[in-house]
């Protein structure tokens, strides 16, 4: 049985991901609704039986909490799927690295916007040059992530949860 259900907020907006037991607490005493339920896994109690949620509404609206993401290798990873950026081979962390998409001897920054996950390969073919210079090109443009979807995916149990929560992700 998976172990996490999605957590969103009155205006459907997803905020975070609980287990599934603090989920049916926040259901039993109305601070919460199940709006999307799993009906083979039924939950029982000596008094109460309820299929299992898979996401559940707050019922009052919570201010989106104020997350910054700080910038490390990890969340790079992560944010890039663990997906070499120039070819698109998914390794495992130790045969990935970072790279500067503008080189830091033409003026690149550490920053998100930089940064990309990278294989040796690629990272040895393209060295100390630009993009036009190397004649490579990067599979998506680097971007800080949205912070919602990135702590759900990091805390996500299981790529069955991901899928029965795509239709919550704008």
């Amino acid at each position: 049985m998976a172990n996490q259900v999605l957590v969103v907020n009155s205006s459907y907006m997803p905020i975070n991901s609980i287990s599934w037991q603090k989920a049916i607490s926040l259901v039993y005493i109305g601070k919460a609704e199940a709006i999307c339920v799993d009906e083979n896994k039924i939950l029982r109690s000596p008094s109460v039986s309820m299929p299992k949620p898979i996401v559940v509404r707050l019922v009052k609206y919570n201010k989106m909490p104020d997350i910054s993401l700080k910038f490390n290798k990890k969340n790079i990873f992560l944010r890039d799927n663990y997906t070499c950026q120039y070819c698109g081979k998914k390794l495992p962390t130790n045969e990935l690295t970072l790279d500067h998409v503008r080189p830091r001897k033409l003026g690149g920054e550490t920053n998100w916007e930089n940064i990309v996950t990278c294989c040796q390969d690629c990272n040895a073919k393209k060295s100390e040059y630009s993009l036009i210079q190397s004649g490579m090109k990067l599979l998506s443009t680097p971007k800080k992530p949205y912070y919602t979807s990135h702590l759900l995916i990091r805390k996500c149990a299981s790529v069955k949860e991901l899928e029965e929560w795509k239709p919550y992700f704008i």
